[in-house]
């Protein structure tokens, strides 16, 4: 349609309506919105498909995806930044307060509006700022189990503060040997969403733990460790073989036993004879010693204990009855036995040692 003045054409361009009176005369023709559609997402989808996003506190709001509008043109825009994010009692979203909203999107041009109803829901999270140690244990004894002993509180950007000690994780120690650890408190926090969980920002401090060497028990029960020489001059043993596993990081043993030798005769012990500590020709006890004894070997595979019998009157034994309590360097402990040679007949005679613990310092 074109307008005159007399005979000359006005130009209607920028001009949407003209009125002769009150009379509308022209009316510019526009292309109306028809819908909007989000076709880019990047949010998160849990598992049944709704679809989420979430922000920390305080940051700017950021729809995660493209908007786009279609026109009753055919022709299409992106539209994101023109659109409002409401909640579903009309509150335009924002990052100042932490929680949770289902959303609904609108779209207004030339004064007709569209919506996308129910279409996502929003999350926004305290966003912690640092974490604060207080009243831990910095020493723990090694074979223990790890116990932090204080607490872990999480403080905020928007000045809040928590108790979040069930929340945090530990790492960097091993209680299983003795030493010096920095151990690393990290609080992640997590928003739950239907079955997806999400972490959204973390904090993480440090602090030494001591974890102090001590006794292992290895094994406990019973060993009866001997040779047996009976009257009619015959000779047994029984013991021997492999008791239980130990640690290689340590040559400190202690051994609980007692002493099962001396029947039925009487003898006088040789200046030779006895339980010597930490191998052969190492520290000998005393009347057989004192149980338990707290032993240190001289390196990883000398015997714990050497046992000799050797008594006044057998000096024409070839071979006098002996045994060895050693660690392998397959960080094995057993026992090992001689076979007496010679007889001594018209004794009963039994030399050896009952165990009933083991154990390691370390």
């Amino acid at each position: 349609m074109a307008i005159y003045n007399g005979t000359q054409k006005i130009d209607m361009s920028g001009v949407d309506k003209v009125y002769v009176g009150t009379e509308l005369v022209y009316q510019k023709i526009t292309k109306q919105v028809v819908s909007i559609d989000v076709t880019t997402w990047n949010g998160s989808t849990p598992l049944i498909g709704t679809k989420f996003w979430a922000q920390n506190q305080y940051s700017a709001f950021e729809f995660p995806g493209v908007i786009t509008a279609t026109y009753d043109d055919n022709t299409t825009e992106n539209v994101t930044n023109q659109c409002v994010f409401k909640d579903l009692q009309g509150n335009v979203l924002n990052t100042n307060t932490a929680g949770n909203w289902t959303i609904y999107i609108s779209y207004t041009y030339n004064g007709n509006s569209v919506y996308i109803d129910d279409y996502a829901t929003f999350y926004v999270n305290k966003e912690v700022d640092y974490i604060v140690l207080s009243g831990q244990t910095t020493s723990l004894p090694s074979g223990s189990t790890f116990s932090f002993g204080g607490t872990v509180t999480a403080h905020y950007t928007d000045g809040s503060s928590a108790n979040v000690t069930s929340s945090t994780t530990f790492s960097g120690y091993n209680m299983s040997a003795a030493g010096s650890y920095t151990v690393t408190a990290t609080y992640n926090v997590k928003t739950t969403v239907f079955t997806t969980s999400v972490t959204t920002s973390t904090a993480v401090a440090t602090y030494t733990l001591t974890v102090t060497a001590s006794w292992h028990t290895l094994w406990s029960g019973t060993q009866d460790i001997y040779h047996n020489c009976t009257s009619s001059g015959t000779w047994s043993k029984s013991g021997a073989g492999e008791i239980c596993s130990c640690s290689s990081g340590s040559n400190r043993f202690r051994i609980t036993w007692s002493t099962t030798y001396g029947t039925n005769v009487s003898y006088t012990k040789n200046t030779s004879d006895g339980i010597y500590w930490g191998g052969n020709s190492q520290t000998k006890a005393t009347s057989f010693g004192t149980s338990p004894k707290d032993i240190t070997t001289p390196s990883a595979t000398a015997n714990i204990l050497w046992v000799r019998g050797f008594w006044s009157g057998m000096n024409s034994m070839a071979t006098q009855p002996q045994f060895y309590i050693y660690r392998n360097s397959s960080q094995k402990i057993g026992v090992t036995m001689n076979t007496p040679s010679g007889t001594r007949s018209g004794y009963n005679f039994k030399m050896g040692i009952k165990i009933t613990k083991i154990e390691q310092y370390y």
